[in-house]
């Protein structure tokens, strides 16, 4: 007869069940853990690209876009660096090298640009002549690119080598479809197929898209309701849409031919509908899990000039957006974009594209704090731009005057050395100045004031170096010059290159090839001071013969650093 004792099984039970609840929770955990990092595989997430060609943060805050301010309310502003291979800013040139997530060119648009399959070209289908030229196409392409072959071979010729049409064949690739709606035709020109670039694939054709005068009114401009239509179906359908407002693009390209109030009046009236149709995209996503970009791929005609960048949607914080190239909070490029969509569908990046992604700084600045830093930011770049080649010439004029000048004193006229001194003393002042001038010159404000605050500060250095001569060495005065000159730099290197950005002898953020460390003058400067502080070491260090070579060690390890960082 076996006696159970029910107090042992009940506590065997207990701790049984304990441990059950233990591992459940633990797999629950790993669970929970797998499934945050495959949550993407598992969600149909949407990523929209709202085009908005040649408007920059000036013209939109001028207008009520409640749409457009919710984005970036809830989202990360910016201001997009547009720089593209060769001197022409096109739309062309900018949806190219969002696509191949590098900088890119394509061929003007009466070379190249994209059709619907089925659309006639003097008396012949865009099929056909596509055929002629590159052979058979996909039998589900919708819009093919005719003289493609012109833009891969201009971009072949390029330093970059860039991937054309990387992003679509990727995404195609790893099972994601994209879209594009768009055209930019007016009168009898051809320049709808800019947007097909960002939906092309390698071999210039496009699976989806409508860039055909079906979406325009009898006058050419964009008919909204159809491209709001044609945008939710694409939307409901695709991974991927990008969506133009194309009359942006047409107005400016007629910029001339308006009277500026005329002007003015069309471009609002363009924002206003592309404001409305980003509501129209907002009702049709969620933010929650989908993200949306509104970009300005080219900026305006009249001037080479920032433009807008705002994200929202899954992970994007509100604040400003950042970029691995250019390491600069509220300044990204177009080389980003492509990357950042292939990371948001956990799809690894090419190495053909720069492999960069965008990130968002946390900012409680309200929406309109955004936009006023961000318009201070391109009127600064714009300056600073307008400003640089007078202030460049007469530092070139000056070194160029001292150097002549110096070998006639040294031969001949004795009497030129006292100007020669002074005019190397402006020379070496002349880079200081333009970096203590950074901070001031938004409140300066034109380039007249610049160029007299420039001189003013130049010179007052040049007349206290020039007096100080009488009393101290020329070497020594030149050695002190040099070592300010790069104490400047490293000072403001060490705190965050703040002097760098849009300043003289730094870098603009519209035209920069970087955004952070030294520019390349600002690198020159540094060099150059680093090569005098040797020589003027090594000419003092001759009456102390016993610091001589201890001294110049010093100085030439101090360029090694200096170099290797």
């Amino acid at each position: 007869m076996i006696i159970y004792n029910r107090s042992r099984y009940k506590n065997i039970f207990l701790l049984a069940l304990l441990l059950a609840v233990f591992v459940i929770t633990i797999i629950s955990q790993i669970g929970t853990s797998y499934s945050l990092e495959n949550s993407d595989k598992g969600i149909n997430q949407k990523v929209i690209i709202v085009s908005m060609p040649r408007v920059t943060w000036e013209m939109l805050d001028q207008l009520e876009t409640p749409n457009i301010d919710r984005v970036i309310n809830t989202g990360s502003a910016g201001s997009l660096s547009i720089l593209t291979p060769g001197n022409a800013r096109t739309l062309e040139n900018g949806y190219i090298s969002i696509s191949a997530g590098n900088r890119a060119a394509a061929a003007t648009s009466n070379k190249s640009t994209f059709y619907m399959i089925d659309e006639r070209i003097k008396y012949h289908d865009a099929k056909d002549i596509f055929r002629d030229q590159r052979g058979n196409y996909a039998k589900d392409a919708s819009a093919l690119s005719l003289g493609y072959e012109q833009t891969l071979k201009l971009n072949n010729e390029e330093l970059y080598k860039p991937d054309i049409g990387a992003l679509a064949s990727v995404l195609e690739k790893n099972s994601k479809s994209i879209s594009v709606i768009g055209n930019a035709d007016y009168c009898s020109k051809k320049s709808a197929g800019a947007i097909g670039y960002l939906g092309s694939n390698r071999n210039g054709e496009i699976k989806f898209a409508d860039v055909s005068r079906d979406i325009l009114n009898p006058d050419l401009s964009l008919n909204m309701k159809i491209v709001k239509s044609k945008a939710v179906k694409s939307i409901e359908q695709h991974d991927v849409t990008a969506v133009e407002c194309s009359d942006l693009e047409k107005i400016d390209l007629n910029h001339s031919s308006y009277k500026k109030t005329v002007l003015e009046s069309k471009i609002n009236s363009a924002i206003s509908d592309c404001d409305n149709l980003i509501g129209s995209v907002l009702d049709n996503i969620d933010l929650g899990k989908d993200r949306i970009f509104i970009i300005s791929p080219v900026s305006p005609a009249a001037k080479e000039q920032l433009t807008i960048f705002v994200a929202a949607g899954k992970n994007i914080q509100p604040g400003y957006a950042i970029s691995g190239i250019t390491r600069r909070e509220g300044i990204v490029s177009l080389a980003d974009i492509a990357p950042s969509i292939l990371d948001f569908y956990n799809i690894d990046t090419p190495e053909t594209m720069e492999a960069t992604l965008l990130d968002w700084v946390k900012s409680s600045d309200s929406v309109q704090e955004k936009k006023h830093s961000l318009i201070q930011m391109n009127k600064k770049a714009a300056l600073r731009d307008d400003s640089f080649v007078v202030i460049a010439a007469s530092f070139i004029l000056i070194v160029f005057l001292t150097v002549i000048l110096s070998i006639f004193a040294y031969r001949s006229y004795l009497k030129l050395r006292n100007i020669s001194k002074i005019l190397a003393l402006l020379s070496l002042s002349m880079p200081s100045a333009t970096f203590i001038l950074s901070p001031f010159m938004l409140s300066l404000g034109t380039p007249i004031k610049i160029y007299i605050a420039f001189f003013s500060i130049s010179l007052l250095i040049t007349a206290i170096s020039y007096i100080a001569m009488k009393k101290f060495s020329v070497a020594l005065i030149i050695l002190t010059l040099s070592a300010g000159t790069l104490l400047i730099q490293l000072v403001d290197i060490l705190t965050g290159g703040n002097l760098q950005l849009n300043s003289l002898f730094g870098y603009s953020a519209v035209i920069a090839g970087r955004f952070a460390g030294f520019g390349n003058l600002a690198f020159s400067i540094v060099a150059i001071s680093c090569v005098v502080l040797v020589a003027m070491t090594k000419q003092l260090g001759l009456k102390r013969p016993k610091l001589n070579s201890t001294w110049v060690n010093i100085a030439l390890i101090a360029i090694l650093v200096l170099t290797i960082a």
